[in-house]
């Protein structure tokens, strides 16, 4: 629903819309309305500032969120579900399309940006390993919502003259009911090669 029509003498530019979702985690109430009437807010009366505006910001918990507006007798309810993009990004190095070559017995190091607090896992070959939060990282604002997590997963050893196909790295994460997984580089172990023997 557009707010325009809403009310007469009530001007609301922010929200837009009444009925939306966002991953944002605050929402900004701003607009403006004739003083001749009064506006309330969830039960508590709007003034304006010097400008002849009003402007605030609430926060958002993760789900539907009802704000309740009243004006000359009507009332507009806003509902705004506030969602989360749990697993945001992966790191470069295990990015889908990228054919990760390594040595039996060796690390792939994994790296995802995911909501703080959520529980991150790294899959590959049949091996699943939990993700660390970090408490910093370069690759994330300290202010975020979000965290880098990151992991080592082992490879199996070598096996003598064959490569080992392990498949892709699948990275997932989940918060309050929400989760999404990203599919990875694929991984090949390399094989092993024996020595020439010397023919005396």
């Amino acid at each position: 629903m557009n707010v325009d029509s809403l009310f007469e003498d009530l001007e609301m530019t922010s929200p837009y819309y009444t009925n939306y979702s966002t991953d944002d985690t605050s929402v900004a109430f701003m607009g403006t309305f004739d003083e001749n009437f009064d506006v309330y807010f969830d039960g508590e009366k709007l003034s304006l500032n010097e400008a002849g505006n009003f402007y605030f910001e609430k926060q958002l918990e993760v789900g539907m969120n009802t704000f309740v507006i009243t004006h000359k007798g009507k009332t507009i309810y806003y509902n705004i579900e506030r969602t989360i993009n749990v697993l945001k990004s992966i790191g470069s190095s295990v990015a889908e399309g990228k054919t990760l070559k390594v040595d039996g017995g060796m690390a792939v190091s994994v790296l995802a940006v995911a909501y703080k607090g959520s529980y991150a896992t790294a899959t590959l070959g049949g091996t699943t390993i939990e993700l660390t939060e970090n408490a910093k990282s370069d690759v994330v604002d300290i202010n975020s919502s979000y965290a880098a997590f990151t992991g080592k997963i082992v490879v199996p050893e070598g096996i003598v003259d064959e490569e080992q196909y392990l498949g892709n790295v699948e990275i997932s994460a989940s918060y309050a009911g929400y989760s999404r997984t990203y599919i990875g580089a694929e991984v090949i172990v390399n094989a092993v090669k024996l020595p020439d023997k010397n023919i005396e």
